[in-house]
């Protein structure tokens, strides 16, 4: 071109991001193994001299991708890729580019070809190959990550807001209905309403929040109100001097754990890729069963040391329902999106990422 002319189809940024066709091959090589965009500009910049690192949470790089290799990014599938950079302006060109885009890195890449077969073990690396001609979406399918990759933290860390919480609400639930007919006074007919209607409200509830949760695209407050909702009912309990206050305590409980269950499982389906979703729910159910399991335990062997004191009992089961509420609403992103703060200079040699640039520019 000439001077202060610029050939924008020749920009990386361009050719990584807005081209929809195959990337032509006299490119591929100065591309390095960049696969989103470029931001040589960055390097060059003599003001960036004097730049720091981010410590705001939304620039941190997240789910680990500032050490990815590119063979274990080429093998996401379009699942994962879709609810890994969920947020993210990476996902806007979809999982054709972005496979293709890591074949031409990978092609740059000195052991880009052993890199893809251990990725994809059983499989020649052909799809690489196809991808950099830009072929459509269906040649995707022919890989499929083998190994599944770790749980994200907010798997665990509802899988354990789910055991306090249990632990917490079977304490009180498995002493209920005795502490209603000696306690209390209460009769059959009446715990037998109690639980009834207590028990039909959280499912009818369920059908509901998760549609409210769709709507209003934040899962986590959902849940988090749910889990609150619950851990704020369990002091009524050891407050009741009534039957009808335990019946509110017990209204307001299942409440909170119809709104939470739908936004919590779905949440987890959000955060996780396919390949590990069934382990994930497996992991919550586990947890949370575990926590059905010793919170009868634990309050059989409180009622046994302090003579039968249902009040005592119960208000020992408000110290585990209150740090789920407050992790639920603090440490459950519902956004695997990633921001990159910096990039590495990239090189063809290199098999690691080089699109840590956030934009095309």
């Amino acid at each position: 071109m000439a001077p202060f002319q610029l050939d924008a189809r020749r920009c990386i940024s361009y050719l990584t991001i807005e081209n929809p066709g195959p990337i032509p091959e006299e490119f591929r090589v100065a591309m390095g193994n960049r696969i989103y965009g470029c931001d040589d500009c960055q390097l060059a910049c003599p003001w960036n001299k004097y730049a720091r690192i981010a410590r705001a949470p939304d620039f941190a790089v997240r789910n680990g991708l500032d050490a990815a290799t590119l063979a274990s990014l080429f093998a996401w599938t379009r699942e994962e890729f879709e609810s890994r950079l969920e947020g993210s302006p990476i996902r806007r060109i979809g999982h054709a580019r972005w496979l293709r885009n890591i074949a031409v890195a990978l092609g740059n890449a000195r052991d880009g070809r052993s890199a893809v077969r251990a990725a994809r073990p059983g499989r020649r690396p052909r799809p690489a190959r196809a991808r950099a001609r830009g072929l459509g979406p269906g040649e995707a399918r022919r890989g499929r990550m083998t190994a599944s990759p770790a749980l994200p933290r907010t798997v665990w860390v509802l899988g354990f807001v789910s055991l306090l919480m249990d632990i917490s609400s079977e304490m009180i639930h498995s002493l209920l209905p005795l502490y209603l007919t000696v306690g209390l006074g209460a009769s059959a007919l009446a715990v037998g309403v109690i639980e009834g209607l207590a028990e039909a409200t959280a499912l009818v509830i369920r059908v509901f929040s998760g549609t409210l949760s769709d709507a209003l695209g934040h899962r986590k407050w959902v849940a988090a109100a749910g889990y609150g909702l619950g851990a704020a009912s369990k002091p009524l309990f050891a407050l009741a001097t009534g039957p009808w206050l335990v019946f509110g305590a017990r209204f307001m409980d299942r409440i909170g754990k119809g709104i939470r269950g739908a936004p919590r499982d779905a949440l987890i389906a959000d955060v996780t890729p396919a390949a590990s979703r069934g382990e994930a729910f497996g992991l919550r159910q586990s947890l949370d069963t575990v926590g059905a399991f010793a919170g009868p335990l634990l309050a059989m062997a409180l009622m046994l040391a302090w003579s039968d004191d249902f009040r005592a009992v119960f208000w020992v089961a408000v110290v585990p329902a209150w740090p789920p509420s407050c992790s639920s609403r603090s440490r459950c992103g519902s956004r695997p999106a990633i921001r990159p703060r910096r990039r590495r200079r990239a090189f063809p040699g290199a098999p690691r990422t080089g699109w840590e640039g956030r934009s095309g520019g």
